[in-house]
């Protein structure tokens, strides 16, 4: 059996871009890590941390796969949307006072 073993905690939600071989991976904890990773070779393409607080419930990679959206499940529902090749934030703010149960991209993104 393969496996990525970049995560400290339990993963807590995956989304796939099996056009672009590429899977993101959120965990729990305090300060949880969101995890890129090719689906092949099963390599960590990037890890972005230290941004969402309290668990991450959701991600959706975009369908270029330029993109990872990611949510969390504090009290403020924090969004956060990264460029996965530039490995930087690109977007950050509060999300809804209700619980975020899904996150996607537009079909248009980029």
């Amino acid at each position: 059996m393969r496996v990525n073993t970049s995560h400290n905690d339990d993963i807590t939600c995956l989304d796939l871009n099996l056009t672009k071989g590429l899977v993101a991976t959120g965990e729990m904890g305090r300060w949880p890590s969101l995890v890129i990773w090719d689906s092949n070779s099963l390599e960590t393409k990037t890890v972005f941390a230290k941004k969402l607080e309290r668990n991450i419930s959701n991600v959706a990679i975009s369908r270029s796969g330029k993109y990872v959206a990611a949510s969390s499940m504090n009290d403020k529902h924090e969004i956060a949307v990264y460029d996965i090749a530039n490995n930087s934030l690109v977007a950050y703010g509060q999300g809804p006072r209700s619980v975020i149960y899904s996150i996607k991209f537009n079909q248009s993104e980029d």
